[in-house]
């Protein structure tokens, strides 16, 4: 049993005289300081203490302990309560380690008269984590990536956030593709299981004239992927970009007109281009040029910026007798110049134009 020491009184006679009697002492004791880890979502409401603390003061009369600080005295008021007598600590509810991971109290010993029995002491608990928060992706903005890019080509990352406690495997995500809208069978991306990095899988796969934008959805498993692990999911858009990878054709291989001669400054014709890339983009827009039969600049041709059209004008009169039937020989481009095999403008047609 904790108390005083037990004690002897010496008595050495020294000439005749009594040596000094040494006077007893009270040993200080420290508190008893508990060293506990709990755990979140566990019902302790049901079980016993969590811990005791304690003065050996209470040999000598009846102490009240009290608990002060956050989760005690301070929001969330009395989570952890303690008997005040027995200095028994407990809790009454359940913890969250999102919500605080360390309660750090102080222990207070009082007498009956309210004076303090022993300094005060810090009491800590940490709440250990537990694999309750699955995790959520970040929102994205929508990606994009050109048509025809070769394999490996960088299309976007996505990330999530997992709440349970960093720099273990609670939180460690690994990501998975799950869908791919819309699909004909083929996977046209991957992802990097690790970083969330999306990736083009194969080379000059995309093609915006056949599909201009996918939806991708991504599954993120904790656990670092292991069973068993929470997941969730997020998507993201992939916009493809266009490129001028399709060449402006004429609508026709020949086309025919009449002049009236010793007139100028008139539209002759028009020729429509069909053009499968973005319209009202520099691969879609139209150039027109008369690259034969106008070696004296009789005629010139323009684009019309609203239909994208090409206008063949007459800038000089033409004499019937001397020129009764022209040729000129028509190619068309785009603005933007050609990306793929082979370059250079596009179709070509014959205009005849006969002066009548």
């Amino acid at each position: 049993m904790e108390g005083f020491p037990a004690m002897v009184l010496l008595f050495v006679m020294l000439g005749g005289t009594a040596a000094s009697v040494p006077q007893p002492r009270r040993h200080k004791r420290d508190w008893l300081i508990p060293t506990k880890k709990l755990k979140e979502n566990f019902e302790y409401s049901r079980g016993t203490y969590i811990a005791k603390i304690r003065s050996d003061k209470d040999e000598d009369a009846t102490l009240y302990y009290t608990l002060l600080g956050p989760g005690a005295s301070e929001p969330p008021v009395n989570l952890f309560v303690v008997e005040e007598t027995s200095g028994l600590v407990y809790i009454r509810g359940k913890l969250d380690r999102e919500e605080r991971e360390t309660y750090i109290l102080t222990g207070v010993a009082r007498f009956n008269n309210g004076s303090g029995a022993e300094s005060r002491i810090d009491l800590r608990f940490d709440v250990e984590d537990e694999n309750d928060n699955p995790p959520v992706f970040v929102p994205v903005p929508p990606a994009t990536v050109k048509e025809s890019s070769p394999a490996w080509t960088l299309v976007s990352r996505i990330t999530a956030t997992d709440a349970d406690k960093a720099n273990c495997s609670h939180s460690k995500i690994a990501y998975s593709m799950v869908k791919q809208e819309p699909s004909d069978g083929t996977d046209l991306f991957f992802i990097d299981r690790q970083t969330g990095s999306i990736y083009l899988k194969k080379e000059n796969m995309l093609d915006r004239e056949t599909q201009s934008s996918y939806i991708l959805t991504i599954k993120g498993t904790d656990m670092n992927g292991a069973p068993g692990g929470n997941t969730g999911t997020g998507t993201i858009q992939v916009k493809v970009v266009d490129v001028n990878d399709n060449k402006p054709m004429l609508d026709k291989d020949e086309y025919s007109c009449s002049i009236v001669e010793n007139t100028a400054n008139v539209e002759v014709m028009r020729f429509k281009v069909l053009d499968a890339d973005e319209e009202k983009t520099d691969n879609w827009l139209a150039v027109f040029d008369i690259v034969s039969g106008n070696e004296l600049g009789t005629f010139s041709i323009k684009t019309d910026p609203k239909t994208n059209e090409g206008i063949l004008m007459l800038e000089k009169p033409v004499d019937f007798e001397e020129t009764p039937d022209i040729k000129l020989g028509v190619v068309v481009s785009n603005v933007a110049p050609f990306v793929g095999d082979g370059g250079g403008a596009g179709a070509g047609g014959g205009a005849g134009a006969g002066a009548g």
